[in-house]
């Protein structure tokens, strides 16, 4: 059995956690043990159907050790000794930040010494950027052009990198999910939200935000319409934000907030059973085109443009850089019922060639063929 370790982002952000759930259901009987080292012991339970799944708590005290060079190399060291491989999957791994130069050499350090014992290194479903220099792309390229695989979810990074063989790009994972909804009615609109405090570029316009949200709210509730606020990570501000819209608003009895708090499945249904989705989170985007629902983006990150591009879904979205501009409720509202994409099927296919290489390493084909 391969033992593999798995660096996610794991605060219960949904999008995430979703990445974490596709993943261990696609091999969940597979050959494989997956490993993850969390501080947050909710992930027992999280993930607590699958039996080759082990997390791992890890005391607080160790955070500590990534900041001294020479220990946390002899940490990586033991903990790439001891197991076939590294899989970093998640989507804004690679920004250029305040701390992007510590985090680079905390990423290269650990890769050189799997590299060293000759372990298999993947990283999956990410994006590459937000960055300000081209220093900043030449120092990650020293480093991901000798993973073992590299697969963006967006044409614009793969471009960045494209002179690699190991580097590929597929849509983003969240297009492979493979899971069977029992559908109720679909009733109201959802809005996924998002704390844009302490993001220097756009808590300039937070009240307009906010303004613009409460008007679509009641826009829609006077055209019938119930809404759900979606909270997709409440250690990133979204269940705040999404409370103190609800607070604002004129007909609370017709709007509800969702928040996850790691039961994948449920938060899956609410999301399936709405009409359409307003969506500020990159993956309720995502979602609204995997469950065939219309979609009105809100756009915080450049992320989200280059999605939207690669799924010529351009045409309609909400800036949140440019919020100087009337908008037409009416128009969102008709945008709603028609703006999705026809293509779903392609794009779950793509998003599965995420999994090709990795596929490979675990014989995941000969996994099947022993069931036959």
């Amino acid at each position: 059995m391969k033992k593999i370790i798995v660096d996610a982002y794991l605060a219960k952000n949904f999008g995430d956690d979703l990445f974490l759930y596709i993943l261990f259901k696609r091999y969940s009987n597979s050959n494989v043990m997956w490993i993850v080292n969390t501080y947050d012991i909710d992930y027992i339970n999280i993930f607590k159907e699958f039996s080759n799944v082990k997390i791992n708590i890890k005391n607080k005290f160790e955070k500590g050790i990534y900041k001294i060079s020479c220990i946390r190399n002899v940490y990586y060291k033991n903990e790439a000794k001891n197991v076939d491989g590294l899989l970093i999957i998640g989507g804004s791994i690679f920004m250029q930040n305040s701390t992007w130069q510590n985090q680079f050499k905390r990423f290269r350090d650990r890769l050189n010494n799997y590299r060293k014992l000759n372990k298999k290194i993947f990283v999956l479903g990410s994006n590459f950027g937000p960055f300000k220099d081209e220093r900043f792309i030449e120092y990650y390229r020293t480093i991901l052009s000798k993973c073992d695989d590299v697969c963006f979810r967006d044409s614009y990074s793969y471009n960045l990198f494209k002179d690699y063989k190991n580097i590929r790009y597929a849509s983003d994972i969240v297009f492979s999910l493979d899971e069977k909804i029992d559908s109720i009615n679909r009733d109201g609109i959802g809005i996924s939200l998002i704390e844009i405090n302490g993001k220097s570029e756009l808590e300039k316009n937070r009240e307009k935000y906010l303004n613009y949200i409460i008007n679509m709210i009641n826009y829609l509730n006077l055209k019938g319409e119930n809404v759900k606020l979606l909270s997709f990570c409440t250690e990133q501000g979204d269940t705040n934000i999404a409370k103190e819209v609800y607070s604002k608003i004129d007909n609370k009895e017709k709007v509800k907030v969702l928040n996850y708090n790691g039961e994948i499945k449920n938060f899956l249904l609410e999301l399936y059973n709405l009409k359409g989705i307003i969506g500020t989170r990159f993956h309720s985007i995502i979602l609204s085109q995997v469950f065939k629902q219309g979609v009105y983006p809100i756009i915080y990150s450049q992320k989200t443009i280059n999605m939207l591009n690669d799924l010529n879904l351009k045409d309609y979205y909400l800036d949140l850089n440019k919020l100087n501009e009337e908008i037409n409720l009416e128009d969102i509202f008709n945008i709603l019922e028609n703006n999705k994409i026809d293509n779903i099927y392609d794009l779950k296919k793509e998003g599965e060639n995420q999994f090709i290489k990795l596929d490979e390493f675990i014989n995941r084909e000969e996994m099947y063929e022993d069931k036959k």
